[in-house]
């Protein structure tokens, strides 16, 4: 008997610490489930919460690539929008652009006096009648002279009637040689041994001395033309292209032209 009290006093206190230890542990447990928001099955909420949480941000890329996406397409319309009115306008300078180059004829007229429908007088000094100078040198000597021309047809924009309109120019140049105190140089309507009125001027001014060279140069537009073609310009043309213009140099000594030539192509 007293062996059996032995041994219970022996067992009950290591009892009282096993349980006391099984105690500690479920209140150990409990204590860390009552912090851990995810107990009695719900271990698998974080890995879903996860999933959620990368879905919704997906989502929220996918909205957001959509609207770059719509931002993108938006500018592309403007842009091609931009480019097409650009190209329409790109399209009206190319046609500008397509305006055709200004083309040029060139004319001519020697001068002379033999070409004058009265004869003129000339200087004593060309008609040398010393012996020693022969008929060739005294024909040298004679007055004589080129004019140049080239008539230029180009397109511009005339603001009046908002279009194109075709304008012509005469550009001209005046060579004249041994001729003394020329007063004028005119541009004359009428053919071959007649005479007609002058519808341009080439030269006027102060009579000159003695002159060899470049007498005159300028443009003829139709603001320039007088006479029977004042402010005709086709009118000039027509007469320029058929032979019905020359050129007459005028002097004090010989006012009526001392030499002249008639235009040519």
């Amino acid at each position: 008997m007293k062996s059996k009290q032995s041994i219970l006093k022996k067992i009950v206190p290591f009892l009282i610490l096993v349980m006391a230890l099984i105690f500690a542990s479920s209140a150990s447990v409990a204590e860390a489930r009552s912090r851990n928001p995810y107990r009695d099955g719900d271990h698998d909420r974080p890995a879903a919460q996860n999933r959620d949480h990368n879905h919704d941000r997906d989502q929220e890329h996918d909205r957001d690539q959509e609207s770059r996406d719509g931002d993108h397409e938006d500018k592309d319309r403007d842009h091609d929008d931009a480019g097409d009115t650009n190209h329409d306008g790109d399209m009206d300078d190319s046609d500008d652009d397509k305006t055709p180059l200004p083309t040029a004829v060139i004319f001519s007229a020697d001068l002379s006096p033999e070409n004058e429908t009265t004869p003129p007088v000339l200087d004593d000094a060309n008609e040398d009648d010393d012996d020693e100078n022969d008929g060739d040198e005294a024909e040298d000597e004679l007055p004589e002279g080129v004019a140049t021309f080239k008539l230029v047809t180009r397109e511009e924009y005339d603001a009046e009637t908002d279009s194109r309109v075709e304008v012509q120019e005469l550009y001209y140049r005046l060579h004249v040689r041994d001729i003394d105190d020329v007063t004028a140089a005119h541009i004359h309507v009428g053919q071959s041994g007649e005479d007609g009125d002058v519808v341009a001027f080439l030269f006027s001014g102060d009579p000159t001395s003695e002159f060899n060279g470049l007498l005159a140069e300028g443009v003829i537009t139709e603001a320039d033309l007088v006479g029977p073609l004042a402010g005709d310009m086709d009118g000039l043309v027509t007469l320029l292209e058929s032979g019905g213009l020359y050129v007459n140099v005028h002097t004090v000594v010989n006012p009526a032209g001392e030499i002249r030539g008639q235009i040519t192509q």
